[in-house]
């Protein structure tokens, strides 16, 4: 099991689970086989990640393209959500990460908004 950005995926991979989207509408079934179009869907659909049979998450480090000192500050600014939280497990690593860097994109696009006025 491997959650992977949609942007390191290609054709030929094996769909893990069920890719939803964000109205819980099923895009597809797990244990399919990823097409050209199914992706061209998900990026349709806002589909940022999926899950990927027989990947190592931590084989598709990603570039987010984030400056590290927003990651920095946006790890710092959530660090009280997840004080309590066991970082060690890998469902709530994947939920740090995504809010880490969903936290820092509101920053950027804040910042953008800021500026141009």
């Amino acid at each position: 099991m491997g959650l992977i950005s949609l942007d390191k995926v290609h054709e030929g991979m094996m769909i893990e689970s069920d890719v939803i989207d964000p109205c819980g509408r099923i895009l597809l079934r797990g244990g399919q086989q990823l097409l050209k179009h199914h992706i061209d869907v998900f990026h349709s659909c806002r589909i940022e990640e999926i899950d990927i049979a027989g990947i190592d998450p931590k084989d598709f480090v990603e570039d987010t393209g984030i400056d590290p000192e927003i990651l920095s500050m946006a790890v710092s600014e959530l660090e009280p959500i997840f004080v309590l939280v066991n970082l060690k497990w890998d469902v709530m690593m994947e939920i740090h990460r995504y809010a880490v860097q969903s936290h820092a994109r509101k920053k950027i696009i804040s910042k953008k908004n800021y500026d141009l006025t």
